[in-house]
């Protein structure tokens, strides 16, 4: 998925995992964003974890480039956003793992975002 914002090209990661062998409109769609700027309008003003499925045991947790852990969660704001500290950190792309069980199964997903103030 492809979106200009702002002056700056928004694609997304997207892991998608089929909930069942019957349709393709089974399939579970977890979407995070690859940049924001918390200095823009919404959506992109924030971290919003975007999907259309059911899923527990959720895990959200970000890197810095030395791999270093700087911010973990285990839910999600009612808007779907997370509250990473941001303010605090530096401009730059940070590496980022979701972990969730999905019917009883686990799955990772990974991806990186850049912050841009």
């Amino acid at each position: 998925m492809r979106k200009l914002v702002t002056g700056f090209l928004l694609l997304v990661s997207c892991f998608c995992i089929a909930q069942t062998d019957s349709t393709a409109n089974d399939t579970c769609k977890i979407i995070v964003p690859n940049a924001i700027s918390p200095n823009s309008e919404p959506p992109v003003d924030k971290l919003i974890i975007y999907y259309n499925c059911t899923f527990s045991d959720f895990e959200f947790t970000i890197y810095n480039r030395w791999g270093n852990k700087i911010y973990e969660t285990n839910s999600l704001n009612n808007d779907n956003s997370v509250n990473w500290k941001y303010q605090l950190v530096e401009e730059g792309t940070y590496f980022w793992v979701l972990k969730c069980i999905i019917q009883e199964k686990e799955y990772k997903g990974t991806g990186y975002v850049t912050l841009v103030k």
